[in-house]
C-alpha cells in the first residue's frame, strides 16, 4: 500500500463545509479533542496549505482531524455518529460479545461473508462501503450491523468511539495521543478488516490513521504497510481466525470465561466513582501487599468484616521474583474496580474499597476478583489471596507488609545489567514507529517513560497473550 505523494490534507480541506458539533456527547469533536485538545480549524487550514504530502506519518493526525471536520459538516452525520448513550450500550454489550470489528469493504459477497463470519464469532460489526448506490440490504439494513456510510471519511465514526473509550474509561488526558494509542492497543475491543485491496489515497491514509491510533488491522497478504499492528490473510475465514488471536481480543475472551463471580467484570468499570456505600480499609491498621512467598493456593477470609483489613496476595510461583511484585502489586490494587459498582485504590500501602449499597458483595467474592483477575492476566501457578479482619493479626501483617516493601525497594535499586540474567525488548510503539524497539534493562528504562522496567519484566515473563509487544531474550 502506498499513498500518492500529494497533499491529501488540501483535498480533505476542500470537502469541509459548515462545521457543527456532534450532538449527544460530552465530546463535540472527539478526534480533534483527542489529538489536539480542541477543534482548531485555523490550525488545520494552515497545516493543509503548507503540506506537500511528502511526510505522511507526520500528516496522519491532521488527516484524521480534517476527516472528522468533513463529517462534522455533513447533514446526515446524526445517522452514523454514536452518541454517549449508544456508546455506553455498546460497551455494556461487550460483557457478552468479543469486540468491535470495522470492515472496509465493497458491496460484494466477500464483504458480506466476512461480516457474517464475524457476527457468528460474537463480534459487533461496523461496515464502511465504497460507492453510493446498490447497497445490499443485508449489509445496510441488517440491524445487527452498524452501517457507517459510503464516504471515504466515514470510518471516523468508528475511530471516535475508540478514542472516547480511552478518554472516558481509561481517563487518558486529551491531546495525549501517545497514551491514547497505547490504551487503545492494550485494552480497546476494536479491530479493522480490509476486505479488498483497492482504496483511494484518502482511504489508504485513513486506514493508516486507524493503525496510528493503535487499532490492529487484518489485511490481504498482498498489502504492505509501513507501520502498525497488522496480520495478513486472504480468505474471510482466515481473516477472522487471525483476529481471534489478537492479544486484546484474547484478553477479553479469557477474562469473560475465567472470572467466577456473579457480577459484570471488566476494566471499563474502573472509572466508576462510588461516593457512598459500604467500605473496608482506609484505616491506620489496614494494609495491602503482593509478595512472592508460597503460602498455598486459593482464597481465605479470616474474621468478621469491618473497616480494618489486611489484604495479602502471596504468589508461590518460582518464575516470580521480588522485583516483579512491584508491578503486580500496582496491577492487583485496582482489580476490585473491575467489578461493576465497586471502586478500589491503594495509597501508601493502605487499601480502600467501596461498593454500592445495593450490591451484596461478599468478601469471598472480593477475594475471587483478585484471584481470577490475576490468573486471567498472568501465568501464575500458585496464588493465595487472604483478607484478614482479625484485629489481633492486623498489626503484625501491616509490619510484615511494610518490611517486604522495603526489601523489594532495596532489590529494585540494586538490580543492574550485571545482576539480571535477561534483557527485554519492547516494540510497543509499532502502531506509529515500525522501526522502533526499546532494549530494556534495570539500567535502561523504556524511552516512553510510561512504564517501568519491573512492569515490562513481569509482562514479558508472565503474559503469554500480552499485547504490549514485549519479549525476553537471554542477555549475551
Amino acid at each position: 500500500m502506498k499513498v500518492d505523494d500529494v497533499s491529501l490534507a488540501r483535498e480533505l480541506l476542500k470537502k469541509v463545509g459548515d462545521v457543527s458539533p456532534f450532538s449527544g456527547s460530552q465530546y463535540s469533536y472527539p478526534l480533534n479533542q483527542s489529538l489536539f485538545g480542541e477543534l482548531d480549524m485555523e490550525k488545520l487550514r494552515r497545516h493543509a496549505e503548507s503540506s506537500d504530502g511528502s511526510r505522511l506519518k507526520e500528516d496522519l493526525p491532521f488527516l484524521l482531524a480534517l476527516a472528522e471536520a468533513v463529517e462534522a459538516s455533513q447533514p446526515d452525520k446524526g445517522e452514523f455518529f454514536l452518541n454517549d448513550r449508544e456508546l455506553r450500550a455498546r460497551l455494556v454489550r461487550l460483557n457478552s460479545t468479543d469486540g468491535w470489528a470495522l470492515i472496509w469493504g465493497q458491496d460484494d459477497e466477500r464483504t458480506a461473508e466476512l461480516a457474517s463470519r464475524l457476527q457468528r464469532e460474537n463480534f459487533q460489526v461496523y461496515i464502511m462501503l465504497r460507492g453510493d448506490a446498490g447497497v445490499s440490504p443485508s449489509l445496510r439494513v441488517n440491524k445487527q450491523y452498524k452501517f457507517l456510510g459510503f464516504r471515504s471519511t466515514s470510518t471516523v465514526y468508528f475511530y471516535q468511539a475508540l478514542v472516547r473509550y480511552a478518554h472516558i474509561y481509561g481517563r487518558i488526558p486529551l491531546a495525549d495521543s501517545h497514551e491514547t494509542g497505547e490504551f487503545i492497543q492494550d485494552y480497546a475491543p476494536g479491530v479493522m478488516f480490509l476486505s479488498g485491496e483497492e482504496l483511494s489515497p484518502v482511504e489508504e491514509a485513513l486506514f493508516l490513521g486507524g493503525l496510528y491510533l493503535g487499532l490492529p488491522g487484518i489485511v490481504p497478504t498482498s498489502v504492505s504497510l509501513p507501520y502498525g499492528t497488522v496480520l495478513r490473510a486472504d480468505e474471510p475465514q482466515q481473516m477472522v481466525e487471525k483476529a481471534l488471536d489478537l492479544p486484546n481480543l484474547r484478553l477479553r475472551r479469557r477474562l469473560r470465561f475465567q472470572v467466577n463471580i456473579p457480577y459484570n467484570f471488566d476494566s471499563t468499570f474502573t472509572s466508576e466513582e462510588i461516593k457512598e456505600g459500604p467500605a473496608i480499609g482506609g484505616t491506620s491498621l489496614s494494609s495491602f501487599v503482593v509478595n512472592n512467598v508460597d503460602k498455598g493456593d486459593g482464597i481465605e477470609v479470616l474474621g468478621e468484616p469491618g473497616p480494618d483489613v489486611a489484604i495479602e496476595i502471596a504468589i508461590g510461583d518460582p518464575g516470580v521474583d521480588i522485583t516483579m511484585t512491584d508491578y503486580l502489586e500496582e496491577f492487583a490494587a485496582g482489580l476490585p474496580g473491575y467489578v461493576q459498582g465497586v471502586s478500589a485504590a491503594v495509597k501508601a500501602g493502605v487499601p480502600f474499597i467501596r461498593w454500592r449499597s445495593d450490591l451484596p458483595l461478599q468478601m469471598t467474592e472480593l477475594g475471587q476478583a483478585y484471584y481470577d483477575g490475576l490468573k486471567a492476566h498472568f501465568k501464575i501457578d500458585r496464588l493465595k489471596v487472604r483478607l484478614v479482619f482479625n484485629g489481633s493479626m492486623l498489626p503484625d501483617m501491616k509490619a510484615e507488609a511494610e518490611a517486604f516493601r522495603q526489601k523489594r525497594e532495596r532489590a529494585v535499586l540494586a538490580a543492574s545489567e550485571e545482576t539480571e540474567p535477561f534483557f527485554y525488548a519492547c516494540t510497543r510503539c509499532h502502531s506509529f514507529a515500525l522501526e522502533h524497539c526499546c532494549i530494556i534493562t534495570p539500567d535502561r528504562p523504556p524511552q516512553c517513560g510510561s512504564r517501568t522496567w519491573m512492569e515490562v519484566k513481569a509482562r514479558a515473563v508472565l503474559s503469554d497473550f500480552d499485547n504490549r509487544g514485549l519479549g525476553a531474550a537471554i542477555r549475551a
